[in-house]
């Protein structure tokens, strides 16, 4: 290709490209496809016609493909993103069963409760009618969100202390960050995170919401120190002089994967950034009661809940959001 990469065009972004040569639009298929291909000159008077006509190639080509698959070309799209570990939880290992089959060590899953769990669950009560029917609605019934208030302010104290109005249930915590990429976002937008991150979240934010995870490197930088905040500042700051619409900066504590808190004045200097910029802080705190004391460890950081700080003069609180899940203290 002479002239604008893909993302350029993307982008509507052509500066320090030059007004020269074609755009090749081409793209190889399968052995039972035939290949597309396409010469356009490109300037950058041409740049919106040159990205109409390769959408419209790829997508013409990819509905071929959907149809001969009789799927749509959004399920084909996804089709291919599906997760590896599936794969895995298909052919899980066991000694009489499947002695050939995988032993897993990628997915955090707690084992060690697993005993507990089942003998709590069987000793309870049986459903009642109520549990039979579409409840209370779809955000979690009325007993399920009261019974998680009592539990989540016990041990996580927030500082205003939770009611079932402040609640949304979900199947999982992955799912929850999803609902916040469809409710805070919209397609395309960008949400900050720092690296290293667990990059399970690029799946969960964009395959169909459309929401887009845009790195923030720390160089020398503690990644977990209230220094790191000038980093983010810088990369909304970037990210808004290439149009890039950010909407929400996205922390994990206790992270992973360092397995370290942020302390009290990094989650306020968040608070107040994201008050500045007028987006949203999301914090992934799922981990929160996976934490233990570490005698090797000199002076750690104790988790703390975005929810515990006061921060009424610090941001919105309509901009702070906290998911937590019951899949890594109490077992899947």
């Amino acid at each position: 290709m002479i002239g604008p990469t893909l993302q350029h065009l993307r982008s509507g972004t052509t500066k320090g490209v030059e007004d020269v040569g074609d755009v090749e639009i081409s793209r190889g298929a399968s052995q039972d496809d035939s290949h597309i291909s396409s010469r356009i000159p490109w300037n950058r008077a041409n740049t919106v016609t040159v990205y109409t006509r390769l959408s419209s190639t790829l997508q013409d080509f990819s509905f071929s493909r959907a149809m001969q698959n009789k799927i749509s070309f959004r399920g084909l799209t996804l089709e291919s993103r599906k997760p590896v570990f599936f794969d895995v939880l298909n052919n899980l290992w066991d000694p009489e069963s499947n002695p050939d089959g995988i032993v897993n060590i990628g997915l955090a899953e707690n084992g060690l409760m697993q005993a507990e769990m089942r003998s709590f669950i069987n000793a309870q009560p049986g459903a009642d009618n109520h549990a039979l029917t579409y409840g209370d609605g779809f955000t979690g019934s009325k007993k399920l969100k009261a019974a998680m208030c009592h539990f989540l302010n016990r041990h996580f104290q927030p500082y205003v202390p939770l009611n079932p109005s402040h609640m949304c249930i979900t199947s999982g915590a992955s799912n929850a960050l999803e609902n916040c990429a469809w409710a805070l976002c919209d397609p395309g937008d960008y949400v900050l995170v720092g690296r290293p991150y667990w990059t399970t979240f690029q799946s969960i934010f964009g395959n169909r919401a459309g929401v887009n995870i845009l790195e923030v490197a720390m160089g020398a930088v503690d990644p977990m120190s209230v220094d790191a905040v000038a980093r983010f500042e810088e990369a909304a700051e970037q990210a808004r002089r290439e149009d890039k619409r950010v909407k929400a900066i996205l922390l994990c504590s206790p992270n992973n994967p360092l397995g370290r808190c942020y302390p009290e004045d990094a989650l306020k200097g968040y608070m107040r950034l994201c008050q500045k910029l007028g987006i949203h802080l999301i914090s992934d705190e799922l981990y929160g009661l996976s934490v233990w004391e570490n005698p090797d460890s000199n002076d750690p950081t104790q988790f703390r809940s975005v929810l515990s700080i006061d921060s009424q003069k610090l941001v919105d609180p309509q901009l702070v959001h906290a998911v937590w899940g019951m899949s890594k203290a109490s077992g899947p």
